[in-house]
């Protein structure tokens, strides 16, 4: 750590200093790995697109719970990564859709849930459609 050198009689010791803020570090393997899930097989496996089918046994709020921390995670690599971004902001999105449908759905808004569903199919096939090269060697 630098000597402290601060004037306290002028500073006060509040002007923020370089060494403060250390920089981010890169995240571990295992969240790194976490990207190779950021494609259209893997999260069109989550939940459905289809009116008819959407969360029929009721347990899509829990898969919502799971993509949300993925999410999370996704948006710790944002510095790193930054080739990923936009994949990272249609997967946000998607996030989103989905769980408007099923707020929608719970509310009894079906032409809604359609409405939210088509937004949903439209940024999956956005999305790359597998895993990037490297993934899963």
């Amino acid at each position: 750590m630098p000597i402290d050198d601060t004037d306290y009689s002028t500073d006060a010791g509040t002007k923020l200093r370089e060494y403060e803020y250390p920089d981010d570090p890169i995240p571990a393997d295992s969240i790194i790995a976490t990207l190779c899930n950021l494609n259209q097989e893997y999260l069109a496996n989550l939940g459905s697109t289809d009116p008819q089918s959407f969360d029929d046994d009721g347990s899509f709020q829990t898969v919502l719970i799971g993509f949300s921390d993925v999410l999370e995670e996704w948006n710790s690599l944002r510095p790193h990564f930054p080739e990923h971004v936009e994949d990272i902001d249609r997967a946000q999105a998607l996030y989103a859709a989905w769980d408007n449908a099923l707020k929608s759905k719970e509310g009894g808004d079906f032409t809604d849930v359609e409405q939210h569903l088509e937004e949903a199919e439209a940024l999956l096939e956005e999305l790359p459609e597998g895993p990037n090269s490297g993934c899963f060697d």
